[in-house]
């Protein structure tokens, strides 16, 4: 723990508390992924849009002081959850990451410096938080801002976007120790290649050396960056999907990490790739011999995002993975997610390298964006599912074969144990260091 540290938290390592001012509309529309196509012609139910996403239109709406107290009073009552018992009563850090749109043509939003005041004004307000909530943003960053930069100019172009944008950072020491912080203080980057830059651009060679000084800079400072990393990815008018996947794939990161000095940087691959992704990497076999009998574990898929990011997470020291957004309502995907745990648990992953991968994933809500009527319309609902996921032990399906039934429960880890992890030890690493 950092400096002795011994505090337990609730942390919630992937949110967001920006409205409707901080955003491009059509990003925020093109994030609910409408389909209009019905009787083959075009067509929009209003009325049925409205009530399907009224949760998540009515947060963008909002004023930030309503959102927090939304948000606080919906973490709060999740955690009474008798299964959530061991956490309940823990202090709360939540770590909003802020998004940085400006360098996105003519998209009719508010400026980051701009979005960045209201935000941390409105968290340094007197009882703006309640008394056992932290609220320590992320910074978005746009990497094209240092595509103009001199190298080695680099350095104080950072030190200066981040005291234009944030006030500046409290000490490496006072940033080891969340009792030493306040709300509304920066204690990490946020970087959403999606919105139309590739963090190793391997053909452009001068813009590929700024970038690398930028992440070499940021280690120096020893900030956490949490990265998006998902297949499913908004992404502004310009960017082709071929792009996207381009821009946002874990195999930049693989590169980063394999630059001289850049091993141990502190990262989070959010969304480990996607539940799609985590889906994909655990293969059943097509057919039990006997319909009657469960389609049992057949192997893994190593070509997804989920297996790279694990390679990644297994490999290097400071590299973490959040699990933000993920699809509860997929069976599949939950008891994938399950069995990456449990294999790993069952040294599968050992060749890999010697980090344990339930040392390495963090819980994240990914708050509001998961958030629709028809799904999971509170944040009590995801912690529910997220829990239950984690007890994998109990974890179980009609149809596929659970990690139970294949190791047994002796040989699976426990799920406070994990609850635990992905919402204390891991999250303290990542945000804190140590």
């Amino acid at each position: 723990m950092p400096n002795g540290n011994i505090k337990k938290y609730f942390i919630d390592s992937h949110i967001h508390l920006f409205n409707i001012d901080h955003i491009p509309i059509y990003t925020l529309l093109a994030r609910l992924n409408l389909d209009l196509i019905k009787f083959g012609a075009l067509f929009l139910d209003l009325n049925k849009l409205l009530r399907e996403f009224k949760h998540f239109i009515k947060f963008f709406e909002r004023d930030i002081f309503d959102n927090i107290d939304k948000l606080t009073a919906e973490i709060d009552k999740s955690l009474s959850a008798p299964r959530l018992k061991t956490i309940k009563d823990r202090e709360r850090i939540l770590t909003p990451l802020i998004m940085d749109f400006q360098m996105i043509p003519k998209a009719g939003h508010e400026k980051l410096k701009s979005q960045t005041d209201r935000l941390l004004q409105t968290l340094r307000t007197p009882k703006a938080v309640p008394a056992n909530y932290k609220i320590l943003p992320f910074l978005g960053l746009d990497l094209r801002r240092f595509d103009k930069t001199a190298l080695n100019k680099i350095e104080t172009t950072v030190n200066s976007l981040i005291k234009e944008f944030s006030g500046g950072l409290k000490s490496k020491t006072r940033r080891k120790n969340p009792a030493d912080l306040e709300n509304g203080d920066i204690i990490g980057i946020k970087l959403y290649p999606p919105l139309g830059f590739d963090p190793y651009p391997d053909t452009n060679n001068a813009i590929r050396k700024k970038y690398l000084a930028v992440f070499r800079h940021l280690r120096n400072l020893d900030l956490p960056i949490t990265i998006h990393c998902q297949k499913g990815s908004y992404h502004p008018d310009g960017v082709s999907d071929d792009e996207l996947k381009r821009y946002t794939t874990p195999i930049n990161w693989a590169n980063i990490l394999n630059e001289e000095g850049l091993g141990d940087l502190r990262i989070n691959l959010a969304h480990f790739g996607g539940d799609d992704e985590v889906k994909d990497t655990v293969d059943w076999e097509n057919q039990a011999e006997n319909v009657l009998l469960k389609r049992e574990f057949d192997g893994l898929k190593k070509s997804t995002w989920t297996f790279t990011i694990i390679r990644l997470l297994k490999k290097h020291p400071n590299t973490y993975a959040d699990i933000s957004a993920f699809n509860y309502r997929d069976d599949r995907a939950k008891l994938a997610l399950a069995y990456l745990i449990a294999l790993d648990h069952n040294e599968e992953f050992d060749k890999l390298g010697p980090h344990p991968l339930a040392d390495k994933l963090l819980w994240g809500s990914d708050f509001p964006m998961p958030i629709r009527e028809r799904e999971f319309n509170d944040y009590e609902k995801i912690m529910s599912e997220f829990s239950r996921t984690i007890d994998i032990k109990n974890i179980k399906n009609r149809f596929l074969e659970t990690p139970k039934e294949k190791f047994g429960a002796n040989k699976l880890p426990d799920r406070n144990s994990l609850l635990e992890s992905l919402t204390h030890k891991n999250p303290m690493r990542f945000l804190f260091g140590g």
